[in-house]
């Protein structure tokens, strides 16, 4: 079954996670034949890569793209992690819903609860209580402004926590997801 998160990156989604010369080498390389010598998808769903340069690249699904997937020396996301995910998105179908506009607050709380100990999310509850002020955006790629704590949060991949980007130093998802969340089940669904 073709990863739905993967397939939902697009070029400037990838740029957000890494950095648009990445992006640009990564793609330069799979038009110069250049990309993976080896792609696999195993039956739960981790996708597998080997490169020309023998680094390796594992992208499980129960974790977003990281700059652990890789075995090169790289810190951050790489051009082999970056190229994988294009390749990938080369190698199956398209997903017709993959563009489609999306709620996140139809992201169950539930979902969200084991991201974070109860300390945590007395924080969380504790901020929301206060309250919040919002500006929320529905599309493809949603967006939310929480003007009250100057965060911006990008919502990557539909229903996918993992994948929202936020303007904190906190490592993703970030404490601000639930807030972006619970702001967007505030906006009328017309």
């Amino acid at each position: 079954m073709p990863r739905r998160d993967l397939q939902a990156l697009t070029p400037d989604d990838l740029a957000i996670l890494s950095n648009r010369g990445l992006v640009k080498r990564a793609q330069r390389d799979l038009e110069a034949a250049a990309g993976p010598i080896r792609l696999e998808e195993q039956s739960d769903g981790t996708v597998e890569a080997e490169w020309p340069d023998k680094e390796t690249v594992r992208l499980p699904t129960d974790q977003p793209i990281g700059d652990r997937a890789c075995s090169c020396p790289a810190v951050t996301v790489c051009r082999h992690i970056i190229g994988t995910v294009l390749a990938y998105q080369g190698s199956v179908p398209a997903d017709a819903n993959a563009n489609a506009v999306w709620d996140p607050g139809q992201i169950p709380d539930a979902a969200l609860l084991g991201y974070w100990k109860a300390p945590v999310w007395t924080a969380i509850e504790k901020l929301w209580s206060a309250g919040i002020v919002a500006e929320v955006h529905r599309g493809a790629k949603p967006v939310a402004r929480l003007h009250s704590l100057g965060l911006t949060l990008r919502f990557l991949v539909p229903h996918d926590a993992r994948y929202v980007q936020c303007d904190c130093a906190e490592e993703t998802p970030c404490r601000h997801v639930p807030l972006a969340v619970r702001a967007f089940r505030e906006l009328d669904p017309g």
